[in-house]
């Protein structure tokens, strides 16, 4: 953090800085922290040189860890999304069917020759509204 001068900065502005979030630059200070004191405490110098070498890689880790977030995230949308269309697949295709159904009945009773079947609900909607009765 002191190479790049964010020594002093706020987790907000390290968190920026390494495009992730505060909480997550919050959880990697205070574990920073926590083995710098623990050295000190111990005076320990080879825990010194682990501790100095993990102040020093974070940005890396930090994106990394981005990343992996990034990625969960981005798989959690496309799950839900192919979940979604297969709910509106599931429950639209009875009504679709329905709104068919009735375009056809209608266009007979009209001598008008039958729709073709749509498969998105709401042009089913649109094509029945044509063959209603005024």
């Amino acid at each position: 953090m002191t190479r790049h001068g964010l020594k002093y900065s706020s987790d907000s502005a390290i968190a920026k800085h390494c495009k992730v979030t505060q909480p997550f630059v919050s959880k990697i200070r205070k574990e920073i922290i926590t083995v710098i004191t623990h050295i000190q405490s111990n005076g320990n110098e080879n825990e010194v040189e682990t501790a100095s070498t993990s102040a020093q890689e974070p940005a890396s880790d930090l994106e990394t860890e981005n990343e992996k977030r990034i990625k969960y995230w981005r798989n959690k949308v496309k799950n839900l999304k192919a979940r979604i269309a297969k709910l509106e697949t599931k429950h639209s295709d009875p009504l679709i069917d329905a709104f068919h159904e009735s375009a056809c009945y209608f266009a007979r009773e009209q001598g008008r020759p039958e729709p073709e079947r749509l498969g998105d609900i709401v042009e089913a909607m649109k094509q029945l509204a044509g063959y209603l009765p005024d």
